[in-house]
């Protein structure tokens, strides 16, 4: 991973990065990530699944206006 780490982040940033995560919030962070990304993709989902069709409709309507059929 360092080397992924390195082309984004300083080697002081880095070191600021060690020292947070060592803190009791840095550790709480590591902690709840999982569970916050989870639910982040969750919201996600049901957000684009209640546009789904929404944005179905929109190139229906524009081809009958259009005089296609689908």
């Amino acid at each position: 991973m360092y080397p992924i780490y390195v082309k984004r982040f300083s080697e002081d940033e880095l070191n600021q990065l060690i020292r947070f995560y060592s803190t009791p919030l840095g550790k709480k962070l590591v902690r709840e990530l999982p569970a916050i990304t989870r639910e982040g993709i969750q919201a996600g989902q049901k957000l684009s699944h209640s546009l789904i069709p929404k944005l179905k409709e929109r190139p229906q309507n524009r081809f009958k206006e259009e005089g296609l059929d689908i």
